[in-house]
């Protein structure tokens, strides 16, 4: 072997030698999505028996025209107007009762509308579909119960600030 051979492979080993001792890159953390992905199929899997696809569209729709039912405008300003009298340096007590009236008139009427709405899709649906619908929304309220409980046993952090949670 020659002498210019010998000093290439020479150099290129010392060239090399950088990239052949470094580690194999960690593998990716779970991104948010893949997380979310994941706990939509644990969802999934908790819910048991699905509705049939009729009766699926029918609670589909009614759940989406719940959004629609009472201006979110009107609600809104009436929202803005209470924390404006709130904020205000001297609470005007009448005019807070007034607009608080006028919010809760708003928020029952949405949920007039709301629940009319479901009892006629109800009535659309079969009774297999309404066994269905009645076992995951019992379901989902021992699901919130569960974990209203758990935030109200939760400990806080330790600190002059912290205040207990009951």
């Amino acid at each position: 072997m020659t002498q210019h051979k010998i000093i290439a492979i020479l150099a290129a080993g010392l060239l090399a030698a950088p990239v052949i001792a470094q580690t194999a890159a960690p593998a990716p953390a779970a991104t948010d999505t893949v997380r979310q992905e994941a706990g939509k199929e644990r969802v999934r899997k908790d819910r048991g028996p699905r509705m049939s696809e009729d009766g699926r569209k029918i609670m589909g729709e009614t759940m989406r025209a719940k959004r629609q039912d009472v201006d979110r405008e009107k609600l809104r300003a009436v929202r803005e107007k209470i924390a404006t009298i709130v904020g205000a340096p001297k609470l005007d007590v009448g005019a807070l009762r007034a607009a608080m009236r006028d919010e809760r008139q708003l928020v029952d009427l949405r949920h007039a509308n709301h629940q009319e709405r479901m009892i006629a899709a109800l009535q659309k649906l079969s009774p297999e579909d309404r066994k269905i619908f009645a076992e995951r929304a019992n379901h989902q309220r021992k699901n919130i119960d569960r974990r209203m409980h758990h935030k109200r046993t939760m400990q806080p952090a330790a600190g002059p600030a912290q205040t207990p949670v009951n």
